[in-house]
């Protein structure tokens, strides 16, 4: 293999987005001021996301409304299957059933 093909091989791993112009590129910061957020997923349907922290809390962030409190009737941490690994991914997580593994 020529020594050219060598250097342009790894560009075909390097994501599209990250070649687009930087003033295509926005950053906004939503919430500031968290103590180790540890997961971040989005709920369905532009309803914001729930906000995990490493010692436990869940909290929910929506725009225009920003973070709420801690939200009553998680585990604390520890009591689920392996500490600091539990991501809260449905608005009905106590209706499902647990995701562990």
């Amino acid at each position: 293999m020529p020594q050219s093909s060598l250097i342009s091989l790894p560009a075909l791993f390097i994501p599209f987005s990250l070649l687009a112009a930087p003033e295509a590129v926005k950053v906004e910061v939503l919430q500031n001021k968290l103590d180790h957020p540890w997961s971040l997923p989005f709920l369905p349907d532009n309803q914001g996301l729930l906000v995990t922290l490493k010692d436990g809390q869940l909290k929910r962030w929506q725009a225009g409304k920003g973070l709420s409190d801690p939200i009553v009737g998680v585990p604390k941490s520890g009591q689920t299957v392996r500490e600091d690994c539990w991501t809260w991914s449905s608005p009905r997580i106590l209706n499902n059933r647990a995701a562990s593994g």
